[in-house]
């Protein structure tokens, strides 16, 4: 007799009835074949589900549906209680030296947009600078000062006061004695019509001795900044340093070409499922690939169901987004509770919502976590593109091992394509090589964090 996909579902969910959690025991059967008979259901019965399948979306956050605007991290996120421990590097920083304009200030933009440049009244001091900003297609504009002297590998502390009727993000950029430069991207902040302290934490990255940091305005709107400051830190590092390997989406090619690889090198993984693609798209994971992951200490995260920038959408749709996911995953893999946003996006709203299924949830902006600047909704990372060399890892690593930080690396596709996300099989194995020469341990992201919680500064 043929039993049908629906009635074979229907058989294998009778017999696991008494156990609804992956991994579960069963009298008589055993914690491996109710895992077998688990696996079945799940690449039987279909419960991955697409958010088109849904239909209308109730919004259970208990607020009205409200629409969110572009990246920002709540003021309670954003504080950090890291220590300066130098003078301040950057010349004139409260903009007062200079008959109409501040001394050693300069102005620039970029992209398409006009812009207009002009100083008003500061923060507790009679000038700042401002910026507008009309017919924005792209690009940004800025006040910026020349690049001030950094030390290779150490750390710094920048913040300012700004007032915008936008969301903006801090940016900096690193010289090296050649000329050649390197930008990071730093976290975001809301639009505030008061003054507001911003302040980030950084390292400089090895090779560089000259740093200047920006804070642009990339959209139409307003923004003015005061009271600038940039000067040496100490780092609180934790009991240890730590590596996490992260890997977004759940392409086929990281079970396919790259478990192998950490399988021979013993360490684990999170992957960060997209729960709508799973088992749906051959260029996706089958339920039966990421068991594979699980079975060899690897840890399921979400990414969403169907990968959309939450900052696009309305918090009934978030509210899907986070919670359908976190239940697919959780009747096959058990529920997950780290979190990656996709394409790293994020603002008080996203987070708000993260906040409520998560313990954790990963941001695409650059850094290393520490005990001064540890933030579990904003955790940061350093991202493992197709260019990213030998030396760059090696000095991650460095830094991490050094100050006892967690580095959070990012990777998406593991094959030969060239693609800019991709991450070639070879270089794979290198990176994890490269890792494990340091002596640093690797962790899933939520081992990693349920120890380093206990020792972030308060």
């Amino acid at each position: 007799m043929k039993i049908g996909r629906k009635g074979l579902a229907y058989i294998l969910s009778a017999l696991i009835v008494a156990s609804a959690s992956y991994g579960a025991g069963f009298t008589g059967v055993g914690a491996a074949a109710a895992q077998a008979l688990t696996q079945t259901r799940c690449e039987v019965g279909a419960f991955m589900q697409h958010s088109d399948q849904a239909g209308n979306v109730e919004d259970t956050t208990g607020s009205d549906s409200v629409s969110v605007d572009s990246g920002d991290v709540t003021s309670a996120a954003a504080q950090l209680k890291t220590k300066a421990i130098g003078v301040n590097l950057i010349p004139n920083p409260g903009l007062e030296s200079g008959a109409t304009t501040p001394d050693a200030w300069n102005t620039t933009t970029f992209g398409n947009n006009q812009a207009v440049f002009t100083t008003v009244a500061g923060h507790n001091s009679p000038r700042a600078v401002r910026v507008d900003i009309s017919g924005y297609k792209d690009g940004a504009a800025d006040w910026y000062y020349q690049p001030v002297g950094v030390h290779s590998g150490s750390y710094y502390l920048f913040t300012d006061y700004y007032r915008s009727d936008v969301s903006t993000r801090v940016n900096v950029m690193f010289q090296d004695n050649a000329g050649r430069s390197y930008y990071s991207e730093l976290q975001n902040m809301p639009a505030s019509s008061h003054w507001t302290k911003y302040q980030v934490s950084f390292f400089v990255p090895e090779g560089y001795t000259k740093a200047t940091v920006f804070h642009p305005l990339a959209a139409n709107g307003t923004l003015i900044t005061d009271d600038y400051y940039l000067a040496p830190a100490q780092p609180k590092g934790f009991n240890r340093p730590i590596v996490s390997l992260t890997f977004d989406d759940g392409w086929g090619s990281i079970h396919d070409r790259g478990l192998a690889i950490l399988k021979h090198n013993g360490v684990v993984s999170t992957q960060y499922l997209i729960s709508g693609y799973l088992g749906q798209d051959k260029a996706y994971m089958s339920v039966k690939d990421v068991y594979d992951f699980q079975n060899s200490g690897s840890e399921v995260g979400s990414h969403t169901v169907d990968h959309p920038d939450l900052t696009t959408l309305d918090a009934g749709q978030v509210n899907f987004e986070l919670t359908r996911s976190q239940a697919d995953l959780g009747k096959c893999f058990g529920t997950p509770v780290d979190f990656a946003a996709p394409y790293g996006t994020y603002n008080s709203a996203t987070i708000a919502q993260e906040q409520k299924y998560y313990e954790t949830a990963r941001s695409t902006d650059d850094g290393f976590n520490t005990a001064d600047n540890l933030n579990p909704y904003h955790l940061l990372v350093q991202d493992m593109s197709n260019d990213t060399t030998q030396a760059q890892l090696q000095s991650w690593v460095d830094i991490a091992k050094a100050n006892h930080a967690w580095l959070i690396l990012v990777y998406h596709q593991v094959d030969d394509s060239g693609s800019p996300y991709s991450r070639h099989p070879a270089d794979l194995n290198r990176d994890i090589q490269t890792i494990k020469a340091s002596g640093i341990a690797v962790e899933t992201v939520h081992n990693a964090y349920s120890e380093v919680k206990t020792q972030a500064v308060r």
